[in-house]
Protein backbone atom coordinates (compact mmCIF):
# COMPACT_ATOMS: atom_id res chain seq x y z
CA UNK A 1 0.00 0.00 0.00
CA UNK A 2 2.83 2.67 0.41
CA UNK A 3 4.04 2.09 -2.74
CA UNK A 4 0.56 3.39 -4.10
CA UNK A 5 0.57 6.30 -1.67
CA UNK A 6 3.64 7.54 -2.31
CA UNK A 7 3.24 7.22 -6.53
CA UNK A 8 -0.38 9.21 -5.68
CA UNK A 9 1.30 11.67 -3.46
CA UNK A 10 3.79 12.30 -6.24
CA UNK A 11 1.24 12.52 -9.00
CA UNK A 12 -1.36 15.23 -7.59
CA UNK A 13 -0.48 19.03 -7.03
CA UNK A 14 0.01 18.76 -3.16
CA UNK A 15 1.80 21.60 -1.95
CA UNK A 16 4.57 21.15 0.92
CA UNK A 17 1.98 22.01 3.91
CA UNK A 18 -0.53 19.35 2.02
CA UNK A 19 2.40 16.52 1.68
CA UNK A 20 2.99 17.28 5.95
CA UNK A 21 -0.43 16.09 6.28
CA UNK A 22 -0.99 13.37 4.21
CA UNK A 23 2.59 12.06 4.81
CA UNK A 24 1.19 11.78 8.70
CA UNK A 25 -1.80 9.98 7.89
CA UNK A 26 0.74 7.65 5.19
CA UNK A 27 2.82 6.84 8.05
CA UNK A 28 0.06 6.20 10.73
CA UNK A 29 -1.00 3.27 7.67
CA UNK A 30 2.43 2.09 7.73
CA UNK A 31 1.83 0.77 11.70
CA UNK A 32 2.96 -2.72 11.75
CA UNK A 33 -0.19 -3.43 13.75
CA UNK A 34 -2.77 -2.56 11.46
CA UNK A 35 -5.59 -5.23 10.56
CA UNK A 36 -4.28 -5.88 6.95
CA UNK A 37 -7.53 -7.17 5.16
CA UNK A 38 -8.98 -3.24 6.55
CA UNK A 39 -5.86 -1.94 4.95
CA UNK A 40 -5.99 -3.51 1.47
CA UNK A 41 -9.60 -3.11 1.51
CA UNK A 42 -9.40 0.77 2.25
CA UNK A 43 -6.23 0.82 -0.31
CA UNK A 44 -9.08 -0.31 -3.15
CA UNK A 45 -11.71 1.93 -1.87
CA UNK A 46 -9.33 4.95 -1.96
CA UNK A 47 -7.48 3.85 -5.49
CA UNK A 48 -11.19 3.97 -6.84
CA UNK A 49 -12.36 7.06 -5.36
CA UNK A 50 -9.09 8.68 -6.61
CA UNK A 51 -9.60 7.83 -9.92
CA UNK A 52 -12.94 8.27 -10.36
CA UNK A 53 -11.72 12.01 -8.92
CA UNK A 54 -8.80 12.25 -11.29
CA UNK A 55 -11.46 11.45 -14.33
CA UNK A 56 -13.24 14.52 -13.66
CA UNK A 57 -10.39 16.66 -13.01
CA UNK A 58 -11.45 17.06 -9.06
CA UNK A 59 -9.41 17.49 -6.12
CA UNK A 60 -9.99 17.29 -2.41
CA UNK A 61 -9.83 20.12 -0.41
CA UNK A 62 -10.52 20.40 3.63
CA UNK A 63 -11.64 23.71 4.29
CA UNK A 64 -9.17 25.07 7.36
CA UNK A 65 -11.57 27.04 9.38
CA UNK A 66 -14.28 24.22 9.61
CA UNK A 67 -12.54 20.40 8.57
CA UNK A 68 -15.07 20.16 6.48
CA UNK A 69 -13.86 18.23 3.24
CA UNK A 70 -15.25 19.49 -0.36
CA UNK A 71 -14.54 18.69 -4.04
CA UNK A 72 -12.32 21.10 -6.31
CA UNK A 73 -12.49 21.29 -9.73
CA UNK A 74 -8.45 21.44 -11.23
CA UNK A 75 -9.17 24.84 -12.61
CA UNK A 76 -10.42 26.40 -9.03
CA UNK A 77 -7.81 24.84 -7.19
CA UNK A 78 -5.29 28.10 -6.98
CA UNK A 79 -8.26 30.05 -5.83
CA UNK A 80 -9.11 27.77 -2.61
CA UNK A 81 -5.53 27.03 -1.50
CA UNK A 82 -5.41 30.38 0.98
CA UNK A 83 -8.31 28.67 3.03
CA UNK A 84 -7.61 24.83 2.18
CA UNK A 85 -5.29 22.30 2.00
CA UNK A 86 -5.30 19.77 -0.46
CA UNK A 87 -5.54 15.80 0.14
CA UNK A 88 -5.26 12.84 -1.08
CA UNK A 89 -8.65 10.57 0.11
CA UNK A 90 -6.51 8.36 2.15
CA UNK A 91 -6.72 11.38 4.62
CA UNK A 92 -10.02 11.55 5.27
CA UNK A 93 -12.27 9.62 7.73
CA UNK A 94 -14.59 7.51 6.44
CA UNK A 95 -17.33 9.83 7.28
CA UNK A 96 -15.22 13.25 5.25
CA UNK A 97 -15.14 10.02 2.35
CA UNK A 98 -18.89 9.03 2.62
CA UNK A 99 -19.58 12.38 1.44
CA UNK A 100 -17.07 13.16 -0.93
CA UNK A 101 -18.19 9.76 -2.77
CA UNK A 102 -21.99 11.18 -2.16
CA UNK A 103 -21.14 14.19 -3.80
CA UNK A 104 -19.10 12.83 -6.24
CA UNK A 105 -22.05 9.96 -7.38
CA UNK A 106 -24.41 13.46 -7.35
CA UNK A 107 -22.20 15.26 -9.88
CA UNK A 108 -21.91 11.82 -12.50
CA UNK A 109 -25.68 11.64 -12.21
CA UNK A 110 -25.94 14.95 -13.20
CA UNK A 111 -23.02 14.50 -16.32
CA UNK A 112 -25.44 10.93 -17.20
CA UNK A 113 -28.94 12.97 -17.45
CA UNK A 114 -26.93 15.85 -19.44
CA UNK A 115 -25.59 13.23 -21.53
CA UNK A 116 -29.30 11.43 -22.36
Amino acid sequence: MGRYLEKARQQLPFSQEDNALNTKTINNLDNPERDTAKEANLAKEVSDLQDRLTRHGIHICLDRATGQACVVFSQDLENVRSVSTVIHPVALTPMQRREIEDSLEYFENLLERRQS
